[in-house]
């Protein structure tokens, strides 16, 4: 058998070392001929594989608010969409760009990358930055050590021996690395600090405009005025002008919400008091102007808000903040007061409280203990310690026993109300309908009818005809104590769809909704759910309702886009 074998090998060398002679002795014709035999049996290489995660490993997707997924989970990280409609992405360690359609308009390629702004992106390519457009062609060379967070106004910021300075679109710089911070906060002026960790102003040329001088200055706009904190007060600040630096006092209360921020959308209005004179005004950061004089005592203004409350000599008025026109002069020596659904609610003699128009006639007189209004002319009122619930004319629609009207929500066309006015426990509440009859009889702890601070500090007014109202049923579905809620609409609420937590999104009219399996899901204001629930997690805004909530992730900023970044975990 061995002989066999070997004869059986040492034919084949025989045949193979002939055809090698019978090669050497044929054309270029022979050669070219069993080149193309070599090629045609040679087997089509397969692809490389792509390297999937390991399970457990984060992958990013996104959905739009109306619970369309537009991007899979398949990244290990996934930004919103910047004004360009390009979304970054990390993929393997490698940063590309998706558009609005999940595509991938630039590949994974690069090491680091910036989100698009000013229609530029900062990449990294060999350890320097440079910047694509979005054709994802290089339009400044990689040549940075490090940049600031991409274009703004047309400026971006470059760091040499840890030390900033500017550049513009060309990559031309504008202004050497000789700041220890710069921030583009408007398109005209950029706050700059020293080594000696002293602010100031330069423009965008970088031309010193207030020389480096100030503990901190925290904003500023192009109408050329810059707030400074206050160094002998905490109640108060300071408004710069940069011509001759007259200072006017504003409240702390704008620092506090991020504002004054930037003369832009969605407010640019603040309250602000003469130092020289001391009296107070409503101003006008996009122009540069007073919308209502510095003549009054006081001029009490919130961002959002569609009313300014004016005082002067103990008489207070009411005017309006986007014209600065008087609505009600000072005239009416009240105080303590609010506007609720364009009523004026106000606090006379003995701790009793009034209803009155606009216009300063009257509605109701200053008799009641408390007073709740509605957009329709109906008022929820306690006297006596007796609760009510009135027309406009002040004629009993219907009188309310052992319980007290708390508020009402347009939304649902309802009021909500306690079980017992006289409780010293925290109290139960239910829901009426709009001519006093039950919609839900006292079953939850607590309710959500609008936004944390109401439209104190949220940057757009609330439309309340449609915010949704979220009740707490801990106790009533038994739960031991843990928080479930649901969303109520004008049929009540469906206890299929009961909640371990929420987080609103005001501007897309949704909610992101988790269960006690935390499982995370989509639902609009009305609670239908457009996302089912599942074992994901969205990333939340910052300054949400749970904003302490270890379980939730936090954007930067506040998202108002039409679309939501969730992660899963790869199996």
């Amino acid at each position: 058998m061995r002989k066999w074998i070997a004869a059986l090998l040492l034919l084949l060398v025989g045949t193979t070392l002939a055809a090698c002679s019978a090669t050497d002795k044929n054309s270029k014709t022979d050669m070219t001929s069993i080149s193309t035999s070599l090629v045609t049996m040679t087997p089509t290489p397969t692809s490389t594989p792509v390297p999937t995660y390991a399970p457990g490993t984060k992958l990013y997707g996104m959905i739009n608010v109306t619970g369309d997924v537009v991007v899979d989970p398949q990244y290990e990280y996934l930004d919103l969409f910047s004004d360009e409609g390009l979304a970054r992405f990390e993929d393997h360690g490698l940063w590309g760009f998706v558009d609005e359609t999940g595509a991938e308009i630039i590949e994974p390629q690069y090491t680091e990358a910036l989100s698009f702004s000013d229609g530029l992106a900062a990449v990294l390519v060999g350890g320097l930055y440079g910047f694509i457009d979005t054709t994802g062609e290089m339009v400044i060379e990689p040549q940075y050590l490090g940049v600031g967070d991409g274009f703004h106004f047309g400026r971006c910021t470059f760091t040499e021996n840890e030390m900033q300075g500017l550049i513009d679109k060309n990559g031309d710089i504008i202004l050497d690395a000789k700041y220890k911070s710069i921030i583009l906060k408007c398109e005209k002026y950029f706050i700059v600090e020293n080594m000696q960790n002293e602010f100031g102003i330069i423009d965008r040329d970088g031309k010193i405009i207030v020389e480096c001088q100030y503990p901190e200055i925290y904003s500023v706009v192009d109408s050329g005025y810059y707030f400074v904190p206050s160094s002998d007060s905490e109640d108060n600040n300071y408004m710069y002008n940069l011509e001759g630096n007259k200072r006017y006092i504003f409240p702390n209360i704008y620092t506090n919400s991020d504002y004054p921020i930037y003369a832009t959308k969605p407010d640019s209005l603040v309250n602000v008091s003469s130092e020289a004179s001391g009296k107070w005004g409503l101003f006008d950061l996009a122009t540069g102007e007073f919308v209502i004089e510095p003549i009054y005592d006081s001029a009490w203004y919130y961002p959002g808000n569609r009313y300014v409350f004016i005082s002067l000599d103990d008489y207070w008025g009411v005017a309006d903040a986007s014209t600065g026109q008087i609505i009600l002069d000072c005239i009416n020596k009240k105080c303590n007061k609010h506007v609720d659904f364009d009523y004026i609610v106000y606090e006379g003699e003995n701790d009793h409280w009034g209803v009155m128009n606009l216009d300063g006639t009257s509605v109701l007189p200053a008799e009641y203990e408390q007073i709740v209004c509605s957009p329709n002319g109906e008022f929820g009122v306690v006297k006596n310690n007796k609760s009510f619930l009135l027309d406009a004319e002040g004629n009993t629609i219907k009188e309310l026993s052992d319980s007290v009207i708390e508020a009402y929500v347009p939304s649902i066309k309802g009021w909500i109300y306690t079980n017992d006015y006289e409780v010293e426990y925290v109290p139960t509440y239910g829901i009426l309908n709009r001519d006093g009859s039950v919609l839900m009889e006292p079953s939850f702890e607590l309710y959500f009818a609008g936004f944390s601070g109401y439209p104190y500090f949220y940057p757009n007014p609330i439309d309340y005809s449609i915010t949704p109202v979220i009740i707490d049923l801990r106790f009533a579905v038994d739960s031991g104590g843990i928080a479930t809620y649901a969303i109520v609409n004008n049929q009540g609420y469906s206890v299929d769809s009961l909640y371990s937590d929420f987080e609103y999104f005001p501007d897309q009219n949704v909610l992101v909704v988790t269960d006690e399996k935390y499982n995370s899901g989509l639902v609009s204001f009305d609670g239908t759910v457009l996302f089912e629930l599942q074992f994901c997690q969205f990333l939340i805004n910052e300054g949400g309702y749970h904003d302490n909530d270890e379980n939730l992730l936090f954007y930067d900023k506040y998202n108002d886009t039409d679309y939501l970044i969730f992660f899963v975990w790869s199996k």
